[in-house]
């Protein structure tokens, strides 16, 4: 059996299969602290916490600025905006979010090459879908004239055709 060298042996040492947490820490043998644990959560969270609040500004934005127009424009947007909502959740929340969770598990196993990988897998599979939900996009007003008489009116349906260009739009914007 080959000696071990001095990094191996503190990877195999029994003190590190106890269950405390040292992610990051500077202290080999000392658990983070709760705040340590927090900050590195936060520091974690805090990316994929703003891109949120970006897609979520872009609808808001749509709403004040059609709102000023009229009721039956506000109602087009608001219905324009839940057939694109209901579609991209394949694209953002499927494949944004899956990428997000392959990418952080191959860096915290120091596997940087995987994590390009993985992203350009994303990058692939993310523009291969954005085919059929920007045909979904396209044809707002066709989908939402499928709802007869039960669904918007014909002059709402009219404005969510005229708000499709500008939806459909963003769907060719990185987030």
């Amino acid at each position: 059996m080959e000696p071990q060298s001095p990094s191996s042996q503190r990877l195999l040492s029994p003190a590190d299969s106890s269950d405390t947490l040292s992610l990051g820490s500077t202290k080999q043998d000392e658990p983070m602290t709760r705040k340590e644990i927090r900050g590195v959560i936060i520091a974690a969270a805090w990316p994929q916490a703003v891109v949120v609040l970006a897609r979520t500004a872009i609808d808001m934005t749509n709403v004040v600025v059609l709102g000023h127009l009229g009721t039956d424009e506000l109602a087009g947007s608001a219905f324009a905006t839940i057939v694109t909502s209901m579609s991209s959740v394949i694209l953002w929340q499927g494949f944004g979010d899956a990428l997000i969770t392959l990418t952080s598990q191959a860096i915290g196993a120091k596997n940087p090459k995987l994590a390009g990988v993985w992203l350009q897998t994303s990058i692939l599979a993310i523009s291969l879908m954005s085919i059929p939900v920007g045909l979904c996009w396209w044809y707002t007003e066709d989908l939402l004239k499928l709802t007869g008489e039960n669904g918007p009116g014909p002059e709402v349906i009219h404005y969510s055709g005229k708000v499709r260009p500008i939806i459909s739009a963003e769907l060719s914007k990185p987030y």
